[in-house]
């Protein structure tokens, strides 16, 4: 893994909340020992190849912004062990839930970053991942609070940048109204992103749970 050589630097304003209860034993100590072996590396510098993030070669790597308890991503790392796993979580029980599935079945295709996933687009090149979740983002309900939301043209196209030809995006809500809006900042409000996926030949999936 590479090393790390230099401090991160100041995070983008992340919404939302970092800390929860008061971890049990277990969990904490699972943030304190097996964390530090899988976490993606803090550091500025950038991964020139994503493969040197883990112990050996995947045949592809895929990306999961905000993965919540963690019961996803481990269900899929655990079921397609040929792939590389990177998970974004700045909730602090939501990476011990994580950290715990991972021990429990002995998971080995894992890589967490315990905050805001923007900063691992923008260190990651360019076509290196095959796929993308991003499913059941907080949905800010309320008009003022919109601009929060993470489905945004200027992150979206962040992750058209990491998505080689061929690549997904499954993104999924049980909002209505965030729904509409992500479809909306697909294909209104910034349709050269759309036609970019498209180029590419990249799949855009929106499951709805309405």
């Amino acid at each position: 893994m590479p090393s790390q050589d230099r401090p991160a630097h100041p995070h983008p304003k992340l919404h939302g909340r970092k800390k929860g209860h008061r971890l049990r034993k277990q969990r904490q100590e699972l943030l304190d020992t097996l964390l530090p072996r899988i976490v993606f590396p803090q550091t500025t510098s950038p991964i020139h190849n994503p493969q040197d993030l883990f112990h050996r070669r995947y045949d592809a790597l895929w990306l999961e912004v905000g993965f919540g308890d963690g019961g996803h991503l481990a269900w899929q790392a655990k079921n397609n062990p040929d792939i590389g796993f990177i998970g974004c979580e700045p909730y602090e029980p939501g990476v011990a839930g994580l950290l715990s599935l991972i021990a429990a079945d002995n998971i080995e295709n894992v890589v967490v970053h315990p905050d805001d996933a923007r900063q691992v687009f923008s260190r990651l090149p360019e076509g290196c991942v095959s796929r993308v979740f991003i499913l059941f983002p907080d949905p800010w309900p309320k008009k003022k609070h919109n601009k929060r939301r993470f489905i945004s043209p200027e992150n979206i196209d962040a992750l058209a940048r990491l998505m080689h030809r061929g690549a997904e995006l499954r993104f999924a809500s049980d909002i209505d109204d965030y729904i509409l809006w992500t479809l909306a900042i697909f294909f209104f409000t910034k349709k050269n992103l759309f036609f970019k996926l498209k180029k590419k030949r990249c799949v855009f999936w929106v499951f709805f749970f309405l």
